[in-house]
């Protein structure tokens, strides 16, 4: 079984958390996948392409049942490349997402022009 664990990717002078209760370098595989693929719009990603990463790497922070909440006390007070805080309802948690995706495209969009 694995432990249920909080990660960071630092991106020059920016951070991103995460959790998983995957092992950590099968959650690295599934980012990196999503990097190279270039379809993920995400913050993280963007800034990971906008500086020519191309491999993100994770580093464990924090092991413990309490993940999720530990995960959603850095995200709240650290200014970071999470688009959303993490919610306990997947199903609200996959729409909130979708929609800040949406406003985040619809913003660089609207910068563009």
């Amino acid at each position: 079984m694995y432990r249920m664990s909080v990660y960071c990717i630092n991106l020059g002078d920016e951070v991103y958390f995460g959790s998983t209760k995957t092992a950590l370098n099968k959650r690295q595989n599934r980012h990196n996948t999503r990097l190279w693929e270039g379809k993920c719009k995400a913050k993280l990603y963007e800034k990971a392409r906008e500086l020519g990463v191309n491999r993100l790497n994770l580093e464990l922070i924090y092991e413990g049942e309490d993940y999720k909440q530990v995960e959603q006390d850095l995200i709240l007070n650290t200014r970071c490349l999470n688009m959303l805080a993490v919610s306990h309802d997947r199903a609200r948690y996959l729409r909130l997402h979708r929609e800040a995706q949406k406003r985040y495209i619809l913003k660089k969009k609207s910068a563009q022009i």
